[in-house]
């Protein structure tokens, strides 16, 4: 759901906010904390209410709401400014969530909505702030009363961009190609994905490995979107289930399948839109916002570190230089000390600064910045001391992108959290038995049971194990025991997706075997009655009779979202069971990546509880290799 303007939202809104220049500014109202309410009029017009929200929303609004009697003390203080002046401008700063109204008084005024983060509102005059609704400290900026206002660092402008720097940015992205266009174009989530969906490429494709091809139309699918934004309005809300999911100015791909109420303008979608916003969002959104921040933040990180160590390079080379060709720079020196005094200097050098000594010299294809005050090796040293100088700036960036990145996993780590938490706070279903085990449907609608440890392994066969079911172990020492409830025209095919399950859940998963075999028995079959002198350990039985083999079981599963009882379930079963109830799904395989973080992916991908995705994964390392969608 989208919870806040995007900058390319901000374009079509910028443009209807036009049409009220000219107008007159009479009262500011801030019925909330974080809103406030402009009241503007002009001739022969009907009265106009600007709303502001600072998580994200701004939109006029002819709707006359009861405002609260005694102004609060920031709006008294925009009043006092602003009160009759006239809207002489109205624009939006670069494509960044920033929109501006100039206002014409005795001064000429700046009213500046930042609907970044947790927004702000600041007014200005002569470049200096008059009042902000919050004051707030950077280390590039500072929002305080009677200080120069400054923007904050400038987002990319997608608008601007060419193939070139497509490239550039894409290629040198670590990302999926969604998430390159959403930070490092600044398209922001829906309209990355939308740029993926007109391109024709899958938004989960690598940035870096996108060819020319596709960076032909992905350019291309840009320039429309852009073109879209400026000729092709379609203001609309689309709905999923009856329930509002995005707000947008123009027509969009992504709402394929959805029902789209279509409204006259931009502003009277955002004034239907903005009150369906669940209040609990909020978090989430500053998360998602910091998240975006510290992406922008490591992009030019990165940026730096690269410039630091071109000028390392650079520096070192000259230090050297210097020292090759001694006599020469030894000659340059003494030239510039003859050339203060001569009125035709030598073509060879060029005064930059005679009070610090400072001089270009040309040796060869070299221009070095020298000091004629200091000798050959001091001039070399000075080149040396910028080297170690850099060199530490370049350790201090080094650790800040480390920085970066540990404060990337640790929202990441509290988005999850507050994902589950809220998970938890609304009312569960009672659980199924079968929830109480590892469990799957098999690709014929059979349910498949089998026990978590030595205790339930015991359980389950001695409690559900009846006649017409099979029980089903992979060909291990210390797989669960796994039983497949009869159900009428069941097949083999259920019996070898009962054998991969119980290879996949053994310790073959941790130990990263490739595959294995296993066997199905009847009920009968099965015992825990041992022979004289044997001994059976608890949760294991004793299998008589002919064993029916499957060999050359492949661990390969897949988890998605089933609805075999009345209620959506997350399940992990055979990659065929998998594919037949679960309409999207993720394909894992044994890998690297942390249980733990595995996890943490799963249940972001599909909005799920952390501790219920946790119980159905086999124990060790994950691979996710496929997103699946039939």
């Amino acid at each position: 759901m989208k919870t806040s303007l995007s900058g390319l939202d901000l374009i079509a809104l910028s443009k209807e906010l036009q049409t009220h220049i000219g107008a007159r500014l009479d009262k500011v109202y801030q019925p909330k904390r974080e809103e406030i309410v402009i009241s503007i009029s002009a001739k022969e017009r009907e009265k106009i209410r600007l709303c502001v929200k600072l998580n994200g929303w701004i939109w006029p609004t002819k709707s006359s709401v009861e405002m609260p009697p005694t102004p609060k003390s920031f709006a008294m203080q925009l009043r006092k400014h602003l009160s009759n002046g006239t809207i002489i401008d109205v624009s939006q700063h670069g494509c960044d969530r920033i929109i501006e109204l100039v206002i014409r008084k005795e001064l000429e005024y700046r009213l500046i909505f930042e609907l970044f983060g947790e927004g702000n509102i600041v007014l200005v005059a002569n470049d200096r702030i008059i009042a902000s609704m919050k004051i707030k400290k950077w280390r590039h900026r500072e929002l305080k009363p009677r200080i120069k206002y400054d923007y904050p660092p400038e987002a990319f402008d997608p608008r601007v961009v060419d193939k070139a720097k497509l490239l550039q940015l894409t290629s040198g992205s670590k990302a999926d190609i969604v998430r390159t266009l959403a930070t490092r174009l600044n398209l922001g989530g829906g309209y990355a994905e939308e740029i993926c969906k007109r391109a024709h490429i899958a938004k989960e494709t690598p940035a870096a490995t996108i060819d020319e091809e596709q960076l032909e139309r992905i350019k291309n699918a840009i320039d429309e979107l852009l073109n879209d934004l400026e000729n092709k309005p379609f203001p609309h809300i689309s709905y999923e289930d009856d329930q509002p999911v995005d707000v947008s100015p123009i027509k969009l791909l992504t709402d394929e399948g959805r029902r789209v109420e279509e409204f006259t303008s931009f502003s009277e979608a955002i004034e239907k839109y903005v009150p369906s916003l669940p209040t609990s969002e909020p978090s989430e959104v500053k998360i998602e916002e910091e998240k975006l921040r510290l992406e922008r933040t490591l992009v030019a990180q990165e940026a730096a570190i690269e410039e630091f160590s071109e000028q390392i390079d650079q520096m070192q080379k000259l230090a050297e230089f210097i020292f090759t060709n001694y006599e020469k720079v030894e000659g340059a020196i003494k030239n510039a000390r003859t050339a203060l005094k001569s009125i035709t200097p030598p073509e060879n050098v060029e005064i930059i600064d005679p009070a610090t000594g400072k001089f270009k010299a040309s040796i060869g294809d070299e221009e070095p910045i020298l000091n004629w005050k200091k000798s050959v090796t001091e001039n070399a040293q000075h080149y040396y001391e910028e080297v170690k100088k850099l060199k530490a700036k370049l350790e201090g960036a080094l650790e800040a992108i480390e920085d970066t990145k540990r404060r990337t996993e640790q929202l990441e780590d509290e988005e999850f959290v507050l994902k589950a938490k809220m998970q938890e706070g609304q009312k569960k279903s009672r659980p199924a038995w079968f929830e109480r085990y590892k469990w799957f449907i098999s690709s014929e609608g059979v349910l498949v049971i089998a026990g978590k440890d030595a205790k339930s392994n015991e359980q389950i066969v001695k409690k559900h194990l009846k006649p017409g079911d099979r029980y089903v172990h992979a060909d291990i020492h210390g797989a669960p025991s796994v039983i497949v409830k009869a159900k009428e025209d069941m097949t083999e095919i259920t019996f070898e997706e009962a054998g991969i399950f119980s290879l996949a859940m053994s310790k073959a998963w941790n130990a990263g075997i490739a595959g294995g075999s296993a066997y199905w028995v009847t009920p009968e079959q099965v015992s825990k009655r041992a022979e004289s002198g044997e001994f059976i350990p608890k949760g294991a039985f004793i299998i008589r009779g002919k064993r029916n083999y499957f060999e050359k079981l492949e661990l390969r599963l897949g988890i998605g979202v089933c609805t075999f009882t009345s209620k959506p379930m997350i399940m992990c079963g055979p990659v065929s069971a998998a594919r037949k109830n679960c309409q999207e799904f993720v394909e894992i395989v044994p890998g690297d990546l942390a249980k733990e973080k595995a996890v943490k992916e799963l249940a972001a991908r599909f909005s799920w509880d952390i501790s219920e995705v946790q119980a159905i994964l086999p124990s060790g390392g994950v691979k996710i290799i496929s997103e699946k969608r039939d």
